[in-house]
This record gives C-alpha cells, sequence and structure tokens, in this order.
C-alpha cells in the first residue's frame, strides 16, 4: 500500500506544477507600500467636530459669545428621526421621534428638540439651530440595514 500512496503521490506532482507554472507568471510583484504621513491639519479639523447631545448652538458659536468654536457639530436627531420613522421604534433614545415633521426639522433646521419637551429626557431640551450655518451640521444616515430591520435595544 505505501507504494501506491507514494506513486500517486509523484504522479500528482506534474499535475501540481503545470498548476504551479503559470501562478507563478501572473503573480503580481509584493507590494513596496507604506501608509502615508499622519495628515496633522486634518487630524486637527477632525478633532474639532463636536458630538454632543446636548442641542445646544453654543457647541458651534465662537469663543467670543460663550461658545465653544467647534468646526461642526454631530446630529444625531436626523438618524434619530429618519429610523423611527421608517421603522416605527419608538423606545429608548428613539421615544419622542417618528412623524415625518420630525424628519423635515431635523434637515432644515437641525435640532429637532429645540426648548420643546422630551418625554425620553423628562424636560424641556434644547435650543434653536434654526439660523446655524447647514455646513456647520452633520447628519448621519442609517449606516446600515441594521437600524431598519431590528428593534432598538437601549437600557
Amino acid at each position: 500500500m505505501p507504494g501506491a500512496a507514494m506513486f500517486g503521490h509523484e504522479q500528482m506532482q506534474a499535475v501540481i506544477e503545470a498548476i504551479n507554472q503559470p501562478a507563478d507568471e501572473v503573480n503580481n510583484p509584493v507590494w513596496d507600500w507604506a501608509p502615508p504621513a499622519k495628515d496633522e491639519a486634518l487630524a486637527s479639523r477632525v478633532a474639532q467636530l463636536a458630538e454632543s447631545d446636548l442641542n445646544d448652538v453654543r457647541v458651534i458659536q465662537p469663543r467670543s459669545v460663550g461658545g465653544l468654536q467647534m468646526d461642526a457639530q454631530w446630529l444625531d436627531e436626523f438618524h434619530h428621526s429618519l429610523v423611527s420613522f421608517l421603522t416605527g421604534a419608538r423606545s429608548g433614545f428613539l421615544d419622542g421621534f417618528g412623524t415625518l415633521q420630525h424628519v423635515r426639522k431635523a434637515i432644515v433646521d437641525g435640532f429637532v428638540y429645540d426648548g420643546i419637551y422630551s418625554s425620553h429626557r423628562g424636560r424641556r431640551f434644547g435650543n434653536s439651530s434654526a439660523g446655524q450655518p447647514g455646513e456647520l451640521r452633520i447628519q448621519v444616515l442609517p449606516s446600515s440595514g441594521r437600524d431598519l430591520d431590528q428593534p432598538v435595544q437601549q437600557d
């Protein structure tokens, strides 16, 4: 039996060589690649984007008027409004969202909760960002199908 296995092994060497030879001829050379140097200006700019759930325009207002002078502010309320409207989810942080008017307000004005009562927080919440330039507001679409087809689990 060992002789038969040895014979089969020797005969397969020709097949293996027939496969490896063309592969060796078309293989791409190894890349001599290194990532570019860190862009300090870009890193600094990104660091100046604020993610805040305070709904407070002072985050992007100049320091001269008491603001934090961030370059832009992340607005979760567009995401929350859209997900809640499309899925019907209303629990956890999505409590108080879900109408087309919320989606519209997030697009047009920025903050949905701009001093109105928030049932999720149990109080009036936020201030108006309606007069702030739109380029200072970063609005995010749902990041994956997970946002749209699974119920929201919050503590």
